[in-house]
């Protein structure tokens, strides 16, 4: 395609001519996926499995902590509104340390509120936990 205006024009065109004209118009891109983002995708594909495994036994965790059907349903209210309230920490956060650090801040805050969480005397306790739990890595 590249070479057609230069045969009509009628001047000769040589191999190098064509491979310069064709390494031109194809540039070479980057891979979309590299090792070290394959790695951090599995990893964070594996975490976010795991972090919902625990979710379904969560009542009855409560209910061993004393809670009734009310704090139970006050909890889980409170535990999915807790994250969107520290997404705008984590947007400061994000902006001050950078995106990587502030993943990693989350992972390690997320992995300090499941020992909270097994660790905690009353279900307020673990409302705390979860609140951080809830989206490790990406407020």
């Amino acid at each position: 395609m590249a070479t057609e205006p230069i045969a009509r024009q009628g001047m000769p065109v040589d191999a190098t001519m064509q491979s310069e004209i064709h390494s031109e118009a194809v540039p070479r891109r980057a891979p979309l996926l590299n090792q070290t983002l394959v790695v951090f995708l599995v990893a964070m594909v594996l975490a976010n499995i795991s972090s919902q495994m625990y979710e379904p036994l969560l009542p009855l965790y409560l209910k061993s902590l004393n809670a009734n059907v009310v704090q139970v349903g006050l909890f889980f209210t409170l535990s999915r509104i807790i994250p969107l309230l520290l997404q705008i920490l984590g947007g400061w956060i994000s902006d001050t340390l950078g995106r990587l650090r502030s993943i990693a801040f989350g992972s390690i805050a997320g992995v300090f509120s499941y020992v909270a969480m097994i660790l905690s005397p009353t279900w307020q306790w673990v409302l705390l936990g979860e609140g951080w739990l809830r989206r490790p890595g990406r407020w």
